[in-house]
């Protein structure tokens, strides 16, 4: 009973954290601190809705492909990530499913589980 009480108080506490991390992302709107954040939360979004994960900037031929925001490449007119493809693409999937809103949600409900099952290895581990 007691190892049980340990579990809840540590999923209560990850529901916490959950709230408090996305209270500023729903309470404010998607403003990001960052224009990598910017960059994976638009080509996120781009690829749950479209399957895409670049978009045609037509000013990139006659600018020599110089307009583009930051953490992204230019590739001949078109506007590419420039970051780590496989969390636009396991975001995105997931956004495809469970709709758009949940992108938001991903990051803290994935860093929970994680905590939790760092706790239950170390738990394993050291008894």
């Amino acid at each position: 009973l007691r190892a049980n009480s340990y579990i809840s108080i540590l999923v209560l506490l990850g529901l916490f954290f959950i709230v408090i991390y996305s209270w500023f992302y729903y309470g404010l709107g998607p403003h990001f601190s960052s224009p990598d954040e910017v960059a994976n939360y638009h080509f996120t979004s781009l690829f749950s809705d479209t399957g895409e994960l670049s978009y045609h900037e037509p000013l990139n031929d006659s600018g020599g492909g110089l307009v583009r925001p930051r953490s992204t490449v230019a590739v001949g007119e078109n506007v590419a990530p420039g970051s780590f493809l496989g969390l636009m693409i396991m975001y995105g999937i997931i956004a495809k499913l469970f709709g758009g809103g949940v992108i938001l949600l991903l990051t803290p409900i994935i860093s929970v589980v994680g905590v939790l099952f760092f706790y239950q290895l170390i738990k394993q581990i050291f008894s």
